[in-house]
């Protein structure tokens, strides 16, 4: 399944933009691991209610940055990073 799932991730599948969002946060051999294992579930899945795979086109880095942006935010202000209301009118 791993060798599957590393001939996945170059294709344009929902499988490759899960793995790629799955990089921002883990090594190559940690997302192999996961994205086998979507793939397991997967077939599992489909295997048990006899259907046969589309694959839907999931955004998993819009997921991924609508869910992280209050952090990465916060994160910003906190070093002084992010611009305050007040300079970002001045600029306009």
């Amino acid at each position: 399944m791993c060798e599957c799932a590393n001939s996945a991730w170059k294709t344009t599948s929902s499988l490759a933009t899960k793995y790629r969002s799955l990089m921002v946060r883990k090594t190559h051999k940690k997302a192999i691991i996961a994205l086998a294992h979507k793939m397991i579930r997967l077939i599992f899945l489909l295997l048990t209610r006899k259907l046969a795979y589309h694959d839907p086109p999931i955004d998993y880095q819009a997921i991924s940055a609508k869910k992280n942006a209050p952090r990465w935010i916060k994160q910003l202000k906190a070093i002084g990073q992010w611009p305050d209301e007040a300079s970002a009118s001045v600029t306009t």
